[in-house]
């Protein structure tokens, strides 16, 4: 890692040019690299089991949600570039229609969900504001510090939570919505998956 790398707690951030990002190829070691403001953004290490398990329920239930008549699936840290802004996240699970680009998707997805980790703030703040700019209509947050579910929708460019559901509070299955459509969840799965 270059000297002018820098450390931020466990992130790990490189100043760079847009084009120099984009023209970076696919390796193991930059796995999981975002591109924000002006610098490539990286944790090293590998999400823990339980962040895994629930991104794989998540996949799962949201397959059934997809139009793939309408070219939609459902992906799992996959790259999403917002049309004409110099950035790309790696939401955790994404709901797009399938890119052109086997690098990234460009267009704006119908949902994106973050699943917490040990930078809680990054998902409830930073990348909120940055969905919201890219134009993403929904975003949920599984809380897993708080084992709350946190639903955004996007309202007057803002993604405002309008819904959170407590894993304590739901020993039944949830209907939740998103693009028009209606999931059910079952909130002991998700968070039973997640040991925080």
């Amino acid at each position: 890692m270059s000297e002018l790398a820098m450390h931020d707690h466990e992130t790990i951030r490189l100043p760079m040019s847009w084009d120099t990002y984009d023209s970076l190829e696919y390796d193991d070691g930059i796995r999981g690299a975002e591109y924000l403001d002006g610098q490539l953004v990286m944790t090293p290490g590998f999400p823990d089991w339980g962040h895994q398990k629930t991104i794989l329920y998540l996949w799962g239930v949201l397959q059934a949600t997809v139009d793939a008549n309408a070219g939609e699936d459902v992906i799992v840290e996959f790259a999403w570039k917002p049309p004409g802004i110099q950035e790309e996240y790696g939401p955790d699970v994404m709901v797009c229609t399938v890119p052109d680009d086997p690098r990234r998707f460009t267009g704006v997805p119908l949902l994106c969900v973050e699943v917490t980790s040990g930078n809680r703030d990054n998902d409830l703040v930073r990348k909120r504001a940055k969905y919201a700019a890219g134009g993403l209509p929904d975003y949920w947050i599984v809380d897993r510090a708080d084992r709350a579910l946190r639903c955004h929708r996007l309202r007057s460019g803002v993604l405002v939570e309008d819904r959170t559901l407590w894993a304590d509070e739901h020993d039944r299955p949830v209907r939740v919505s998103y693009a028009d459509r209606e999931v059910t969840l079952d909130m002991a799965r998700l968070f039973g998956a997640v040991s925080p």
